[in-house]
């Protein structure tokens, strides 16, 4: 083989390796509050927000145990990941989502076995990860994927996932947490190809 074609070859693998290895798209956000939310009492049957940075929290008072909101007890939090223009784009164009990471910070205030943590009225996700959580070990951060349940498959497709984040007239995606724990920070990794 001379030169000029070892050369050809080189330039033509490169190609191919750029085609097949660089073509996709990635992204990150990230979602920020404090670790010490205001809180606010509330009175029986009084739904209360309260905003904490990026994240909402949500309580409908039902109990006379429980009048405050914002202390991480029998509370929702809400939250939105926007999704970049760059990578809604390419997942108009079909890009198909490869992975998708929740990291999250969060102190459980009492036993994790019956919290929820889901796309914003869809099917949970993250259950096995956050119950394992010590209630008594204060913040703690827990990595999830979304595509991948322990024991079975999760209903978090990469195309159920395209269109949870392609729905509505802004590109995000609105995650929901309950109840009994505080969260100071989350985010997402998404990659598609």
């Amino acid at each position: 083989m001379n030169r000029e074609s070892a050369r050809t070859r080189v330039w033509l693998l490169a190609l191919l390796g750029l085609f097949l290895f660089g073509c996709g798209h990635s992204m990150s956000a990230t979602v920020k509050g404090s670790k010490k939310p205001k809180q606010k009492t509330c009175t029986l049957g009084e739904r209360v927000e309260i905003d904490n940075g990026g994240f909402r929290i949500v309580q409908k008072c039902v109990s006379e145990e429980n009048l405050t909101v914002g202390d991480g007890r029998m509370e929702m939090t809400e939250w939105d990941f926007p999704i970049e223009d760059s990578f809604a784009d390419a997942l108009r164009e079909d890009c198909i989502i490869r992975s998708a990471w929740v990291e999250m910070e969060l102190r459980p205030t009492k036993n994790p076995f019956d919290e929820s943590l889901a796309v914003r009225n869809r099917w949970e996700f993250g259950l096995e990860e956050i119950r394992s959580l010590d209630p008594d070990s204060g913040w703690q951060k827990v990595e999830i994927d979304m595509m991948r349940r322990p024991g079975g498959r999760s209903p978090y497709t990469p195309q159920t996932l395209r269109e949870l984040m392609l729905e509505g007239p802004w590109s995000r995606l609105r995650i929901e947490y309950g109840y009994d724990a505080q969260i100071s920070w989350a985010k997402i990794d998404l990659s598609c190809k």
